[in-house]
């Protein structure tokens, strides 16, 4: 039929389309066929006229074909709408998809869509690539990404300061008159990676590694990924990132100078794309890391020059003055190797939690030229936190506490001193490394009383309090006490005996005398809960504050 090759009405299959017409058409529905009534009442009047039958049929066929053609038309119509509504929703939902957020820029032009934005913003890398900068959302992507690729390598970062950490320099001028052999024993800088005296002519500058820094670099290399960063300017950083690692497969890029920085004598981890919770800091200047002195370890510094003890006000000679240096194998970086070796084993195969998630405390002893830390897993941190809650109600009268955590020994032990009593913290490790630090009982205790509660709101948060204040209030456990259970009753039940020692008999008191224990026509003498200062009396002098008074009113009348 021509009418469908000639309808404009798109369908999936030309054949139902012809189908669904000649439905339409063999249709006899008079309602649905023709609405004009004149046409219905020809039709009846001649319904019995052989002669106008024919015409008739055909103009009813005629009425059929055009009423399917303005349904076709309506159908037609309703489709073009419900496709531009359609395609128009699609095109938005797609310019919204496709809108660029400009995670990052190069100058002032999108580093995703090329666009020219009006206002700098975001954080700078321009260790990275000159000019680069990224926003927040960006920033924290990477992270999250670069530290899942971490941790599949079992890898944690660690950012390393250069001077007096992993090397030290002095400028030419500044040598003494006892250093000047140093001139003579300078490694060529050809072959850097057999050396560790370097003569810098074109800074006028000498340079000295630290002695072991290359086999720390080496084997820190492998649980780390490092990022230098230093104070010095860009030139100084970039040519003693040359020094250290020449075939650039520590460092690569990550090398940080000042002006880099995003805060003027201030280093920060919001320029190290990687999460800080994961970021260990050696460096020697402890001032410089005021925002991040919980993932800082202090070095010792490395002063080899005349100059470096001037600078930091040391009135004697220097290593190189000496003709001396550190130790390899018992020097500071051996040392700290160490140490790092057992935080990232801590971190990796000792602490893992369910979930994944990993547990490592760190304790921190901070003195005016000095600080001391300690490491220990989950299970020896509730430890430390049960017992020091113990000895701050009273409860645990012991005095020294033991456990081991892998291959770690902890020790717990109660002291005093002229300034009062502290308890010391041991870790002890196979191999005999030995850290400890101390913790001062403080007034009325409460410095145990805030250690114990800052040790509880990490492994325990939902088991502490607050007071009316606003304060953390420190929750004496319940004790277990039976009041009508005497003291002498329960050492006579542990004895099994009804002797249980002696004491001073009240009539017998004047002349000096002891006499024996009369317990039978006595009362029974009540004390104070087990554990108090009754307890620790020797047998023969239990007695009450109230059987004490009593006896001295008895002595007065009778005096």
């Amino acid at each position: 039929m021509s009418l469908v090759s000639d309808s404009p009405v798109n369908s999936s299959s030309s054949d139902d389309f012809a189908a669904f017409l000649d439905d339409a058409l063999d249709s006899g529905d008079s309602s649905q066929s023709s609405p004009d009534d004149d046409d219905e009442d020809n039709d009846k009047s001649n319904h019995n006229d052989p002669e106008a039958q024919l015409p008739n049929d055909l103009d009813t066929q005629r009425v059929k074909r055009r009423k399917v053609a303005e349904e076709l038309e309506n159908i037609e119509e309703l489709q073009a709408s419900t496709s531009q509504s359609s395609l128009e929703q699609t095109l938005e939902a797609s310019k919204k998809k496709d809108e660029c957020t400009h995670p990052g820029s190069f100058g002032e032009m999108c580093i995703l869509c090329g666009q020219r934005l009006q206002a700098e913003s975001g954080v700078t890398f321009g260790y990275i690539h000159k000019g680069l900068r990224l926003q927040n959302d960006e920033i924290a992507r990477l992270r999250n990404t670069d530290m899942k690729n971490l941790l599949r390598h079992k890898k944690l970062y660690l950012v390393l300061d250069l001077d007096h950490t992993l090397l030290n320099s002095t400028e030419l001028r500044d040598m003494t008159s006892e250093e000047e052999y140093l001139k003579s024993q300078t490694d060529s800088l050809q072959d850097v990676s057999k050396g560790n005296l370097f003569m810098l002519n074109y800074m006028h500058m000498m340079t000295k590694l630290r002695p072991f820094a290359r086999t720390f670099l080496k084997e820190v290399s492998e649980m780390f990924e490092m990022y230098i960063y230093t104070m010095g300017d860009r030139a100084y950083a970039l040519q003693m990132a040359k020094l250290l690692d020449p075939q650039r497969e520590y460092f690569s890029s990550r090398v940080i100078s000042r002006d880099d920085g995003t805060q003027k004598h201030q280093k920060g981890l919001d320029i190290v794309l990687g999460q800080e919770s994961a970021v260990l800091i050696l460096d020697d200047t402890e001032h410089a890391w005021t925002k991040h002195k919980e993932n800082l370890i202090l070095m010792e510094r490395y002063l080899f020059f005349a100059s470096s003890c001037r600078q930091f006000g040391f009135n004697c000679k220097s290593l190189s003055e000496l003709k001396s240096d550190e130790s390899d194998t018992d020097g500071a970086l051996a040392t700290v190797l160490e140490v790092l070796k057992q935080i990232h084993k801590m971190f990796f195969d000792l602490v893992v939690e369910e979930g994944g998630n990993f547990f490592a405390l760190r304790i921190f002893e901070r003195g005016k030229y000095f600080m001391k830390s300690v490491f220990m897993g989950k299970s020896a941190a509730l430890w430390l936190m049960k017992n020091i809650e113990l000895m701050v109600i009273g409860v645990n009268p012991k005095q020294f506490f033991t456990l081991r955590e892998g291959d770690t020994a902890y020790t717990l032990q109660r002291g005093s001193n002229s300034f009062g009593q502290f308890l010391v913290v041991t870790e002890l490790k196979t191999g005999g490394l030995r850290r400890s630090v101390i913790i001062p009982e403080g007034k009325e205790k409460y410095g145990w009383k805030v250690f114990g509660l800052e040790l509880r709101k990490m492994l325990e948060p939902n088991q502490y309090a607050f007071g009316g204040s606003g304060q953390v209030k420190f929750i004496s456990q319940a004790q277990k006490r039976n009041p009508s259970r005497s003291f002498v009753e329960t050492v006579r039940a542990v004895h099994g005996s009804g002797r249980v020692g002696f004491v001073p008999n009240p009539d017998s008191t004047r002349s000096g005398r002891v006499g024996e224990n009369q317990t039978r026509n006595r009362p029974p003498i009540t004390t104070g809960r087990v554990g108090s200062d009754s307890e620790k009396r020797s047998v023969g002098s239990v007695e009450t504050d109230e059987r004490r008074s009593e006896r001295r009113r008895t002595k007065r009348r009778r005096i």
